[in-house]
């Protein structure tokens, strides 16, 4: 621009040539310092624009392809931005693993497969793994157990957590119970399956509290004391 107001100004050519000179030298840095601020704002439009103007001004290949870069990174994190805010709008939904091509799970996925580290995929990363815990708890207390168990294997896949422990002892649980009511010789139901065949009891149902531990009346009407099995939650036998 001062170029121009001074040849406006009638000058001698002589007069500008020095300072047309300067401009010229100094434009291709201009160029790249002015790229560099519009990536950094999250101008990719301008930026675009600027990079377009470097060949011509002379710009070397390799800061071309550390601009060009620079761009392609940026657009990769506006995109997972959006993406996370799809997480959101799913999780509101209900959408957590159904319907799969456009579930909070598969979006999640897709961001993990972008980049995996970057804050907003490790936020709906954590945001969808809370909605799953949630949802598990709930199909277990409504004894929706196999929908349970599925809403907790999704969680797990994305990560160890306090929470995800918790989910995983209320699942042993679970299966403890219905190992007594079934009779079916797992591991962690061996000694209550004894104190059930030596005192003709039957399971009447659980109540979170302590630890495991049966009392009831066998078929001679006598009361049966059971021993502790694992410290998760209390079962009442009659």
């Amino acid at each position: 621009r001062m170029l121009a107001v001074f040849k406006s100004a009638g000058l001698e050519p002589e007069a500008t040539r020095s300072l047309e000179a300067d401009i010229s030298a100094a434009r291709p840095k201009w160029l790249v310092a002015q790229t560099r601020r519009a990536i950094a704002a999250g101008d990719l439009v301008a930026a675009e624009e600027l990079i377009g103007q470097l060949n011509a001004a002379g710009i070397d290949r390799a800061t071309q392809t550390e601009l060009r870069r620079g761009v392609e990174i940026r657009q990769g994190e506006a995109q997972l931005v959006s993406i996370g805010d799809e997480v959101r709008a799913a999780i509101a939904a209900g959408a957590l693993l159904e319907p799969a091509a456009t579930s909070a799970r598969t979006r999640v996925l897709a961001m993990r497969q972008t980049n995996r580290n970057h804050p907003a995929t490790i936020s709906a990363t954590r945001e969808l793994q809370a909605a799953l815990v949630a949802r598990s708890r709930d199909a277990l207390r409504a004894q929706q157990f196999d929908n349970a168990q599925r809403l907790a294997v999704s969680a797990a896949e994305f990560g160890n957590s306090n929470e995800i422990g918790e989910l995983r002892r209320a699942h042993r649980l679970r299966q403890f119970v219905s190992a007594l009511r079934r009779r079916e010789p797992l591991p962690l139901a061996a000694k209550a399956r004894a104190q059930v065949d030596a005192h003709g009891l039957r399971v009447e149902g659980i109540h979170e509290a302590g630890g495991v531990c049966g009392r009831g009346v066998g078929e001679r009407g006598h009361e049966a004391e059971g021993g502790a099995v694992e410290p998760v939650g209390r079962v009442r036998f009659r």
